[in-house]
């Protein structure tokens, strides 16, 4: 909500308890090996998110970053990373049948 409103403090607070909850709850789930994957893609989508939002309440979003990038597309990297996690997953899955 804060985000949708336009409160960037509260939005920016909001990240830091967050990304701790997923943290530790990733860490006290590792033995569970699907648990591990799916919390930390879960994580890494947190942090998309954090820095999608961080850099639409800065206003620098369309600023190019590398070449043709821009500061918003680099938002894709952790969900492209989470999404590998998840797909390794179940890759391996399906090859160990």
């Amino acid at each position: 909500m804060s985000w949708a409103f336009g409160f960037k403090l509260l939005g920016m607070l909001m990240i830091f308890p967050t990304l701790f909850i997923s943290i530790v709850v990733t860490y006290m789930l590792r033995q569970e090996k699907r648990e591990w994957y799916h919390n930390n893609a879960v994580t890494c989508w947190i942090i998309a998110n954090s820095y999608w939002m961080i850099s639409e309440f800065y206003e620098f979003e369309d600023k190019l970053i590398f070449f043709n990038i821009t500061a918003i597309q680099l938002a894709a990297v952790p969900f492209l990373f989470g999404l590998i996690l998840i797909a390794y997953y179940y890759l391996t899955l399906i090859i160990k049948k």
